[in-house]
């Protein structure tokens, strides 16, 4: 293959790339206006504040409950939320997708782990329209990495970490779509 074409398909594949990420997520969840939004590209259907919070048509207020891994798990059982009780943690890939770099440039990512926010970039790195309210903190995923630990996402960096179960994070529920 000629060189230079070779060069311009890279780039183009760059440029695809990172439009992918700095595109716009509004477009991307639908809103219910009863405090849930559905991810049209996933299916899954998201509570729009995190566990602490509460929903008002103006947003989320109040501020979100910091748990450790084990709390996290628990207080997740049993809530009914907009007219459903299927409510549950997210998986990590499933948290993970969550994770909007406005600066439009993620690196590090390898099966949904790892990777961050390049550049100058909001805070927290999550759509603000969708999650109003959200602080830039970790949050923690259904998913064990092992017996002391747990995956989540550091919504401050966009960076999906595994750290111990007894350390501070906060938490948002998640079910599969309407």
């Amino acid at each position: 293959m000629n060189r230079t074409l070779f060069n311009l398909l890279s780039l183009s594949t760059v440029v695809l790339a990172l439009h992918a990420v700095a595109e716009s997520p509004a477009s991307r969840y639908r809103d219910h206006a009863d405090g849930t939004v559905t991810d049209v590209e996933t299916g899954l259907m998201w509570m729009k504040c995190s566990i602490g919070q509460e929903w008002t048509p103006d947003g989320c207020t109040g501020e979100a409950t910091v748990l450790m891994w084990d709390e996290a798990v628990q207080a997740a059982k049993g809530v009914s939320f907009a007219g459903h009780d299927d409510w549950r943690l997210p998986t990590s890939e499933e948290l993970n997708s969550l994770v909007y770099c406005s600066s439009g440039s993620q690196q590090g990512m390898a099966k949904g782990v790892g990777g961050w926010c390049l550049g100058s970039y909001h805070k927290p790195t999550i759509d603000p329209a969708a999650f109003p309210n959200t602080p830039p903190r970790f949050y923690w995923s259904s998913k064990a990495y092992n017996r002391g630990h747990a995956w989540g996402v550091a919504f401050d960096s966009g960076c999906s970490e595994w750290v111990l179960k007894g350390m501070h994070g906060r938490a948002r529920l998640v079910r599969k779509g309407p």
